[in-house]
């Protein structure tokens, strides 16, 4: 008899709570699907954000397109924006779709851990959304990409994928940069874009210096921090031709084996040495008087190869170093593992202040792919 009462016990409680949570379930007609949120500096008050949700609207039933809509609203926090979209709307906005958050240079170099931390903290929110840096302001772009003839909710996935094979991208997530900036023994980085009139131009990468913008990178740039940080699909460059003045060749290059950092200290100097794997092919050249079959001639493809990206990675850890102080590859990670202690690290070493001076050791190897090359008729 107990055990008949516990039993409709159990399933009186069962159905309570299933009839409780079903009874505050949204349909989705009574949802407003965010796309993107966009962050700028407000102008009416400097203490606020001006936060604009993209909003993803069926364009008509039968044609299956979509169209885009806007809010815009100035709030203290993420939080309370939305907070106060949802109190006057007759749709609540639902942000489980986000795929693109996009904040304004001119707010990125003030500064985002507490806009970071309160987005991070939304339930809804995924943390896989895609963060991008925007040159202009985030509402004029978000305006732009929304009157695109190929808008469609999944735009700004297909904005990165594009640049991800040649090398002049990478994709940075919203939970990246709060780890990064939070945890991690790397700096934050994200997507540099900007507004182009009818479209969205990438522009290169921006350097964090924990939650503060210092300084971009662009072109052959990326391309040499994917080759640091094995995050290179595949790029093509445009290389010195070793046979004749003034032309050039163009070479695809990919990993086939990943790169290999390892940092030293001397006299609280950092000795880093990347070592780089590399398999290359010329795909086209500007020259009509070359012979590229023999071993001589693909040595020599080889060394202008490797002069070029010795060049640029030098260059680009010059950059990152001397000119932003700030470690976004994770080259900390490597010297912190060679103490027993973390406490004996901080005590040794002030990564911070000595990153600045490192020394950078750069060792190539290049497998170029000769089946591709081509002879002098």
């Amino acid at each position: 008899m107990v055990k008949k009462k516990l039993i409709i016990f159990l399933i009186t409680i069962f159905l309570i709570v299933a009839f409780a949570e079903s009874y505050d379930v949204k349909g989705i007609e009574e949802l407003d699907y965010v796309i993107a949120i966009g962050f700028d500096k407000s102008e009416k008050d400097p203490e606020n954000y001006s936060i604009t949700f993209q909003i993803a609207k069926p364009k008509d039933k039968d044609s299956g397109k979509t169209t885009a809509e806007t809010i815009t609203i100035d709030a203290p926090t993420f939080d309370t924006a939305l907070s106060s979209i949802n109190n006057s709307n007759d749709k609540l906005l639902n942000l489980t779709h986000c795929s693109a958050i996009i904040i304004s240079e001119e707010l990125a170099r003030e500064g985002l851990e507490s806009l970071i931390l309160n987005m991070e903290n939304n339930v809804e929110l995924r943390p896989t959304c895609n963060l991008f840096i925007s040159k202009d302001k985030s509402e004029s772009l978000i305006d732009t990409i929304g009157k695109s003839e190929n808008f469609s909710s999944d735009i700004y996935t297909r904005i990165i994928k594009s640049g991800l094979y040649t090398g002049y991208e990478t994709q940075t997530l919203l939970y990246d940069f709060y780890s990064n900036m939070r945890y991690s023994v790397k700096n934050p980085i994200a997507i540099y874009i900007r507004n182009s009139e009818k479209n969205v131009v990438p522009l290169g990468l921006t350097i964090f210096k924990k939650d503060k913008l210092v300084g971009i990178i662009s072109g052959t740039e990326v391309i040499c921090n994917n080759i640091i940080t094995n995050k290179l699909k595949s790029a093509t460059i445009l290389v010195p031709n070793p046979f004749e003045d003034g032309k050039y060749l163009t070479a695809d290059i990919t990993q086939f084996k990943k790169t290999s950092n390892t940092v030293e200290l001397e006299n609280d100097k950092p000795i880093i040495t990347s070592s780089i794997y590399l398999k290359a092919r010329v795909s086209s050249s500007q020259s009509t008087n070359d012979d590229y079959t023999s071993a001589k001639d693909n040595e020599k493809i080889i060394n202008s190869i490797e002069e070029y990206l010795s060049y640029n990675i030098s260059s680009y850890f010059n950059k990152i170093s001397r000119e932003y102080n700030s470690d976004i590859v994770g080259f900390e990670g490597d010297l912190k593992k060679q103490y027993l202690t973390l406490d004996d690290y901080k005590n040794d070493v002030d990564w911070e202040n000595i990153f600045s001076n490192a020394e950078f050791k750069l060792k190539i190897d290049l497998d170029l792919d000769s089946s591709y090359l081509f002879q002098r008729h």
